[in-house]
């Protein structure tokens, strides 16, 4: 009973990708795929930069670039809950994402004009950024979760995830192109960004639409639908997934981190910084629908343990190897693999487990869970190599650490599993 519930709720895409594209709810999926793509290319422009410009042009130390990497990163939590929470109670999400969406393009061109003012007033924009994107993320996902079936959650995210990291990967190729013409030209990349964001912003408002079952909602809500913040967070299966994700998420480091020790490692060119980005997006490109159609039929918590466990071998293979390029090319690899199997699995997941009316709340407190867990990561990570000097050691740390965190993340989401079938058969029974 276990196994054909999961699988029916979770389980097989009955539609090639051909047919899921022909849906409404496909199309509306796939229309916000190109505005992640367009925006995705708009901020990895300026991500695939932003360690370098910090570093050199504002001088930062790797403890320092730690704790802002912290702070860029929960300044988006901090608004995720909130963001989904709002989209929950609004009959118009689409409204919610698009501030969001919009921030983040204003934020871009202050970032451009900071160049001819100061550079510092570049930090306080970037950290609007992330507000932008902690404000869109939870009313985004939750459009796509309710524009499919829940047997098409994983496919839905993974066609969103793909064109999303398409631009992630077109990104950073730009701002190398840019960089390679003309060195440090932050100026440069700022204003392309803004542009990219523009044309994202623009396919929002022009040819996203909210699910019909969003629209249709109205006063007469049941009481049900008008729980407490409080009440839609205080639910067993979503409080454990929260935790869960935040446990496996404060043993991962994040990438400008990993791509900063290759950068200082290798002796790499600073304009080909920005190509470390582009090698993990583009694996990401290749893997994440194929893998998200593998995870609607095998499950998607064996595909997100599966990513999870690859990074312990990931660091050790960063803290004992020469990075040549063939080392380096490895690593890209197995970071897009990874994200390819938790990012849009996880999403996916957390849809199947909440209310409908309740989705954008739920992936908010995950996502916050999340963020909140890696700003701990990588201010531990930071500490540690500014104070032993000796990357590697503490990637070896970080290592074993993943292997216990995926233990306990394997027991927690088996029984996350099982108490969420039991639950549908006393729902069945009574």
């Amino acid at each position: 009973m276990y196994l054909t519930d999961i699988r029916s709720n979770l389980g097989a895409a009955g539609e090639s990708k051909t047919g899921f594209l022909r849906s409404a709810g496909g199309r509306n999926v796939l229309a916000f795929g190109f505005v992640s793509l367009f925006t995705d290319i708009s901020s990895e422009m300026v991500v695939a930069v932003l360690p370098l410009f910090l570093t050199t042009s504002l001088g930062f130390g790797i403890l320092g670039f730690a704790a802002f990497e912290g702070f860029y990163q929960t300044a988006s939590a901090a608004f995720r809950l909130a963001g989904g929470r709002v989209a929950d109670r609004s009959a118009d999400p689409k409204k919610i994402s698009a501030w969001g969406y919009g921030l983040s393009t204003l934020t871009r061109a202050g970032l451009f004009l900071s160049t001819f003012v100061g550079q510092t007033l570049a930090l306080p924009f970037l950290l609007l950024d992330r507000v932008g994107k902690g404000i869109r993320v939870a009313p985004r996902d939750t459009i796509i979760s309710r524009s499919v079936d829940d047997t098409k959650l994983a496919t839905a995210f993974g066609v969103h995830r793909t064109l999303d990291t398409t631009g992630a990967l077109l990104g950073p190729i730009a701002a190398f192109a840019i960089l390679a013409l003309t060195p440090k030209a932050f100026d440069s990349v700022f204003l392309v960004s803004t542009m990219a964001g523009i044309i994202g912003f623009s396919i929002l408002i022009l040819v996203v639409k909210n699910p019909k079952e969003v629209t249709q909602k109205d006063s007469s809500s049941t009481e049900e639908e008008q729980v407490s913040l409080w009440q839609a967070i205080n639910q067993p299966l979503v409080l454990r997934l929260a935790l869960l994700s935040g446990v496996l998420a404060v043993t991962t480091i994040g990438d400008p981190l990993i791509y900063l020790y290759i950068f200082e490692t290798a002796d790499m060119d600073p304009a080909w910084f920005p190509l470390l980005y582009a090698g993990t997006a583009i694996t990401f490109v290749l893997t994440a629908v194929p893998i998200g159609i593998i995870s609607d039929r095998v499950g998607f918590v064996k595909v997100f343990l599966f990513g999870q466990i690859l990074l312990a071998p990931l660091y050790l293979w960063l803290s004992g190897s020469q990075l040549g390029s063939v080392s380096i090319l490895c690593v890209l690899g197995i970071l897009g693999i990874y994200y390819a199997c938790t990012d849009g699995v996880l999403a996916a997941l957390g849809s199947a487990i909440s209310k409908p009316n309740n989705r954008g709340t739920t992936l908010g407190a995950i996502s916050m869970c999340i963020a909140l867990a890696k700003f701990a990561s990588a201010l531990v990570f930071g500490f540690a190599w500014s104070q032993t000097q000796n990357p590697e050691v503490v990637l070896r740390w970080y290592a074993a650490a993943v292997v216990i965190a995926t233990i306990v993340g394997a027991i927690g989401l088996k029984n996350l599993l099982t108490h969420r079938a039991g639950a549908e058969e006393l729902a069945d029974v009574s």
